[in-house]
C-alpha cells in the first residue's frame, strides 16, 4: 500500500474512531467542543534507511483535553485515557479503511510523567484534562 503522510494521519485517525468513545479530531481545527475531545496531530516524519525493515517514520501527537464538569465527564475521561493506554500497550498495526491490519506498519507510543494533568488550581467547580503521549508509525512503505 502505497501512502503519503496525510492519508495514514487520517486513517490513524478512522482507526482511534473505530475503538474510542468520542470525538476525534485532527489539528488544526476550527471545532469547538465542550468537554474532552481526542486530538490528532502531525509531528513530524521522515525517510530513513537507519532502522532496519522501515522507510518511512510518522510521529503523531495524540492527547485527551478538555474541560470537565462533573464527576461524570471526570470518569469518562480517565476511562478513554486508560483506554488508550491499553490499546497502545503493545505494538500494533496501522488499519485500512475496512479495519485490517496494513502490513509492514507499526505503531508504538512515548509517554512520559509530564505529558498529563487532571488539575484545576483555580477551583474545584471544573477540571482541566490533558493526557498527551507520542505514536510512531514505522512503515516500510
Amino acid at each position: 500500500m502505497q501512502a503519503e503522510a496525510y492519508k495514514k494521519l487520517h486513517l490513524l485517525k478512522r482507526q482511534l474512531q473505530r475503538i474510542l468513545p468520542g470525538k476525534v479530531v485532527i489539528a488544526p481545527t476550527s471545532i469547538k467542543e465542550r468537554g474532552v475531545i481526542i486530538k490528532l496531530s502531525m509531528t513530524k516524519t521522515h525517510l530513513h534507511s537507519r532502522i532496519p525493515q522501515s522507510r518511512q517514520t510518522i510521529i503523531f501527537r495524540l492527547a485527551v483535553e478538555g474541560t470537565v464538569e462533573s464527576q461524570t465527564g471526570l470518569e469518562q475521561a480517565l476511562r478513554l485515557i486508560e483506554k488508550i493506554n491499553t490499546y497502545f500497550a503493545a505494538p500494533c498495526r496501522l488499519q485500512d479503511e475496512t479495519g485490517s491490519p496494513i502490513p509492514n506498519t507499526r505503531i508504538t507510543q512515548e509517554l512520559s510523567p509530564d505529558d498529563s494533568f487532571i488539575d484545576n488550581p483555580d477551583g474545584t467547580t471544573v477540571q482541566d484534562v490533558l493526557d498527551e503521549r507520542l505514536l510512531i508509525l514505522y512503515s516500510s512503505r
